[in-house]
């Protein structure tokens, strides 16, 4: 390894030490666990191709356990995420067939256990619209994991022969993807643990990268109407060609750093659940610059329906012809002919409403209008006409 990837590497370790000697503080912070089981997991993969750039070619089998341990602990590692969530979530159908054992996956000779690990892939991938803790990098991280152990098993000479690309030259990609990781428990160290960050700086500064780190984009999310700041924006920025496509989730202080930009244009779309989707076009990014966006997310109107069928209390018959009037919107609803009133579109909230028609006294409905749901109402009506 070149010795300026080793000293980047070096530092990233010190870094790692560091967390699990604050392990007791670090676990606490919310965002921490997501973050540090990441980082644990590449400063894995960047061993194992550390380890495949030096092994001796005569020693093929090494290498070959170390990419099949690297596929196990990738995919076991999104197994354990997507089963809480599919658990916390009610998800049941998916909470089974992820309710496995690790032996499930390693204890098999080497082709079952390639396809053990693309079964439970497809179970995630299949289902990746409800399982809101996965994103498609991460299928298609534990994709070439598992198509890197299958070309070991398949065609030794030529996975020799490429271990350039699964050591080598994956090295110095691996870094960057760590500095992101490191970046951001830099920022919750800074926030919470003030009198622990000059030991984290120290920590981080030897081997690091400072000819291109200025090169990049720096976003602060908040609530467009309280300016409050919002965690867990899940931001991705992506470069004019396309072929670049990074991920990120803001801090708890609504912050995203995207470091290592190659210049040109960029484009930044923000996603958070029950806000407008934002996104921003041609942002230029220029050497030695950083872009900075104070990014404000509306939130989406949440809306809800309304059915209410009204009857005649003295005989049950159903009563045509009726109104509501919701005088808190200034909305009024008609049944016509019909014996129903459908309101749509009224925001979420509780209201009061009045029926009224040429054949009833206005009579007042108390109801609530709760998301993406139809409330349904029978009301009782007293047909005695209004007085003229």
């Amino acid at each position: 390894m070149k010795s300026q990837y080793q000293l980047h590497f070096n530092s990233k370790l010190k870094l790692q030490d560091f967390c699990i000697l604050h392990d007791d503080v670090l676990s606490i912070l919310m965002e921490y666990p997501v973050l540090i089981i990441a980082f644990n997991l590449i400063i894995n993969k960047i061993k194992a191709a550390i380890a495949i750039n030096k092994a001796n070619l005569k020693h093929f089998a090494t290498n070959k356990e170390i990419l099949q341990r690297v596929m196990i602990d990738l995919v076991w590692h999104y197994l354990l995420r997507a089963r809480v969530f599919a658990f916390n979530n009610n998800l049941k159908d998916i909470y089974q067939s992820l309710k496995l054992e690790k032996t499930y996956i390693s204890a098999n000779d080497d082709a079952t256990t390639a396809d053990k690990s693309d079964e439970i892939l497809k179970i995630m991938k299949s289902n990746l619209t409800l399982l809101a803790n996965l994103e498609n990098a991460n299928i298609i991280e534990m994709e070439a994991a598992i198509a890197a152990f299958r070309a070991v098993l398949l065609s030794p000479d030529e996975a020799i022969k490429d271990r350039k690309a699964l050591g080598t030259d994956l090295i110095p990609v691996l870094l960057k993807e760590s500095d992101i990781i490191t970046d951001n428990i830099g920022d919750l160290v800074e926030s919470y643990l003030k009198d622990l960050f000059a030991d984290w700086k120290e920590r981080e500064k030897i081997g690091k990268d400072t000819g291109t780190r200025h090169q990049s984009i720096k976003i602060k999310y908040m609530d467009a109407d309280t300016g409050a700041l919002l965690s867990k924006v899940k931001t991705t920025i992506v470069n004019g060609n396309g072929d670049i496509t990074l991920v990120f989730k803001s801090t708890k202080n609504g912050n995203v750093t995207a470091y290592s930009l190659k210049t040109g244009n960029w484009s930044i779309t923000s996603e958070y659940l029950n806000y407008i989707t934002d996104v921003k076009t041609n942002i230029g990014v220029f050497a030695g610059k950083i872009a900075k966006f104070e990014i404000k997310l509306q939130k989406k109107i949440q809306t809800g329906s309304l059915l209410i069928t009204p009857l005649n209390k003295n005989t049950g018959d159903p009563m045509p012809n009726l109104h509501l009037t919701i005088s808190s919107l200034n909305l009024t609803f008609d049944a016509g002919e019909d014996t129903v009133i459908i309101c749509n579109e009224i925001p979420i909230g509780n209201y009061v409403g009045t029926i009224t028609g040429t054949t009833i006294q206005p009579q007042t409905l108390n109801f609530s209008i709760t998301p993406n749901t139809q409330t349904t109402l029978t009301f009782q009506v007293d047909p005695t006409p209004p007085i003229t």
